[in-house]
């Protein structure tokens, strides 16, 4: 898997932007719970980490780890998640196997045969 370039870093940095524009987010519950601040440093540390870690913000008790798919391009299409009843110490371990499943999905599909240029189009 090819590290994104500047252009797909800005593609996605604008699409980040377009999601935070929205009148309403649910990242944290009920809209008026959103923290731009706490979801700006969780999106620096799953950059960093390659994996996102929900500890029960949705559901009380109910935990999430999930990781991207990504296109021949770099930029994502998709998310590999575990959902379970896990603590912080098990998400932590749990989220680098995820990461490594995002990665080889990214590479074996995502960058061989669903995403080529002109798929959804149909032109080969």
């Amino acid at each position: 898997m090819k590290t994104p370039g500047l252009p797909v870093r800005l593609r996605c940095q604008e699409q980040l932007e377009q999601l935070l524009n929205k009148q309403e987010l649910f990242f944290y519950g009920k809209p008026e719970e959103f923290d731009k601040a706490r979801f700006m440093q969780e999106i620096a540390q799953c950059r960093l980490d390659g994996f996102a870690i929900e500890l029960g913000d949705m559901i009380p008790g109910m935990n999430a780890i999930a990781a991207p798919v990504l296109d021949q391009d770099g930029s994502p299409i998709g998310y590999i998640t575990v959902v379970g009843f896990f603590t912080r110490e098990h998400a932590l371990k749990i989220g680098p196997l995820a990461a490594e499943v995002g990665k080889t999905i990214s590479k074996e599909t995502g960058n061989k045969i669903y995403w080529k240029k002109g798929f959804s189009t149909g032109q080969q």
